[in-house]
């Protein structure tokens, strides 16, 4: 799960937990890490924002990931050092910054998903990959029309990159 919206949003959501409210974020982060298959986790790689629900505040989630054996990372540079095949990595307390606002040195999208298809594409059985430009929407809500056309490029960077 790629996005560039806290990933207990609904989008990245959907595809890991089942709660009767999107607001519940706590609770979503939780069965992130609660719910498994075969003693699995379902989700090997995570990456967006959203880092206050994985912190001490929300039962250290954060922490038992790293112990289940997940790369925790918060920066650019630690998710390009990431050797292990499962990551977190939130990379700001809620949303990631709109990219036309953020330092070069931030995460941008196209960055977390190619650390998300290295690691993903060692599975010789396949792999689902969902890749959300969460800001394009979120920037498009106040009408900020030069935060939605910086978000639109951002995620044709990734797409076209996705392609290739």
């Amino acid at each position: 799960l790629v996005t560039t919206a806290e990933l207990t949003d609904a989008t990245p959501a959907v595809y890991a937990a089942h709660i009767d409210s999107r607001d519940k974020k706590d609770e979503i982060a939780q069965q992130f890490y609660n719910d498994k298959i075969n003693g699995k986790h379902k989700v090997d790689v995570m990456l967006g924002g959203g880092a206050k629900y994985f912190g001490k505040e929300n039962k250290n989630l954060a922490k038992k990931f790293k112990k289940d054996g997940y790369d925790i990372v918060s920066n650019k540079d630690e998710l390009n050092q990431s050797q292990s095949k499962q990551v977190l990595g939130t990379f700001s307390e809620k949303d990631m910054q709109l990219q036309i606002d953020a330092p070069k040195t931030n995460t941008l999208l196209v960055d977390m998903q190619n650390s998300a298809l290295n690691k993903l594409s060692k599975n010789n059985k396949g792999f689902f990959l969902m890749v959300e430009g969460a800001s394009i929407d979120k920037a498009a809500h106040p009408n900020d029309i030069t935060g939605v056309m910086s978000e639109m490029s951002g995620f044709e960077t990734a797409f076209d990159n996705a392609i290739n």
